[in-house]
């Protein structure tokens, strides 16, 4: 017996988890990868998040731009059905005729 194997039955009667530096790297390294991954997760997500934010924001504003000319158009005369314009056929219903 040597002396290393001593010592390491030594850590393992007091609950330690012998390694050997080859597989200690592999899981440092498996962590290191692990928490990268996780922080590119987290940047998308929050990327992801702030384009919704600016789309919805863009539809809103579309769509009160929208609501104010159709007022405005409605209060000089248009009808409604004049702004709604010409129903576009469904391709279905424009075929063979």
């Amino acid at each position: 017996m040597s002396a290393a194997d001593d010592f390491r039955r030594a850590l393992e009667a007091d609950g330690y988890t012998v390694l050997r530096t080859k597989s200690y790297n592999a899981a440092r390294e498996r962590q290191r990868v692990a928490e990268a991954l996780l922080r590119a997760e987290v940047e998308h997500a929050e990327s992801v998040r702030g384009w919704a934010r600016d789309c919805i924001a863009e539809e809103r504003r579309l769509s009160a731009r929208c609501s104010y000319l159709y007022a405005l158009a409605m209060k000089h005369g248009a009808t409604a059905e004049e702004l709604r314009g010409p129903i576009e056929p469904t391709p279905s219903e424009g075929e063979g005729e």
